[in-house]
């Protein structure tokens, strides 16, 4: 015989949230997890937290909770770690969150490994794992974000802005509308479109609320050069988030635009040290040390950052530092390593010529 589940508390948890009494639908929710066993009451209880700003709340949670962490509750879960810079983790999540039958939150973790670089082949990967039929939703507000996404993703991104802007007007009260906004926004959006964006006092008054948010418009705001208020914002979330290498990495980025070597190396060593194997730090690091004069220090950077991902800049950085040092066999040795494709003002092939007749003409005299 089948069991009855009573899930009162989580449709009244529902309907609470769908007329935005938060505060009441927080309370069902929970006691829906408690007193009902329904998982879903977790996942939106959780979700609630997510756009109350309490990423703290949502990972201790998780991590008493694991195993009852399905379907939806994943997406809070996915920013908390996000949002705290454990990437190891933001990955095994991501793909965990792909094996669920919650249509939304499949699409997401499409959109989320897309943007990380971990799908090769989007269109296949969209067709593989996204069926149109028999996929779960709570709320036709995931089905619409959903199809948003599907949209963006298609490259279809005039629609998608067009249906996110229309979403958030609609919805002006939730924070997950105003980021798709902005990601379509920064990504498809013209340039006019986007500093409007930047300055959207809705937006910024969000952005207090919503760490996500404001995260997002730093990044953006350092491409627009903005550099002071992006610092601004980094500062702050830093202040949250004390242990997320990637607001190290940016604010380590400004300072290296503004020439201020120092304070640029003082935040990649600390990003190096929430992620030992950031190689961008390690590189942008070591163009600090360059800069500076401590050659030797470049030269230790440059060799970790090649260790991790084999990047030809890093390579070719590594051979200047070398023949900076007068060093010009190892300098030869690591030229030698750059592929064919590679463009530089000087080109390793003609590096390469210049180093031989050094050592011929030392071997001369």
């Amino acid at each position: 015989m089948e069991m009855i589940v009573n899930n009162t508390l989580f449709y009244k948890g529902k309907d609470a949230f769908l007329n935005n009494l938060f505060k009441d639908s927080e309370y069902y929710f929970f006691n829906s997890y408690k007193q009902e066993k329904n998982q879903k009451g977790l996942a939106y209880y959780l979700y609630l937290q997510l756009l109350s700003n309490n990423y703290e709340k949502i990972s201790k949670l998780y991590e008493s909770n694991r195993e009852d962490i399905k379907g939806f509750g994943f997406y809070s879960v996915y920013w908390a770690k996000y949002m705290e810079g454990d990437f190891n983790e933001v990955y095994d999540i991501l793909d965990r969150m792909l094996e669920e039958e919650h249509y939304f939150i499949k699409i997401f973790a499409i959109k989320e490994l897309a943007k990380f670089g971990k799908i090769k082949n989007l269109e296949e990967t969209i067709k593989d794992r996204l069926k149109y039929f028999g996929l779960s939703y709570d709320f036709p507000l995931e089905e619409q974000r959903a199809s948003i996404i599907l949209d963006y993703l298609s490259k279809r991104y005039h629609l998608a802005l067009i249906q996110s802007k229309t979403l958030l007007k609609d919805n002006p009260e939730n924070n997950d509308l105003y980021l798709d906004y902005l990601e379509i926004c920064f990504s498809a959006g013209t340039d006019d479109t986007i500093k409007e964006a930047l300055n959207n006092p809705l937006i910024l008054e969000m952005a207090k609320k919503d760490s996500r948010i404001m995260l997002l418009l730093a990044q953006k705001l350092y491409q627009f050069q903005e550099y002071e208020k992006s610092k601004n914002y980094l500062n702050f979330l830093l202040g949250v988030f004390n242990t997320n290498p990637v607001l190290y990495y940016n604010l380590g980025n400004i300072y290296l635009n503004q020439l201020k070597y120092i304070k640029a190396i003082e935040n990649y060593e600390k990003a190096i040290e929430f992620a030992p194997l950031f190689d961008k730090a390690f590189y942008n690091l070591a163009i600090c040390y360059f800069q500076i004069g401590e050659i030797n220090k470049a030269i230790k950077n440059f060799e970790k950052a090649i260790s991790i991902s084999k990047n030809p800049k890093a390579i070719y950085n590594m051979a200047i530092c070398l023949i900076e040092r007068k060093d010009y066999e190892e300098a030869y040795h690591y030229l030698n390593k750059i592929p064919n494709w590679y463009n530089a003002k000087n080109s390793p092939f003609y590096l390469k010529e210049k180093i031989k007749e050094i050592l011929f003409d030392s071997l001369i005299s």
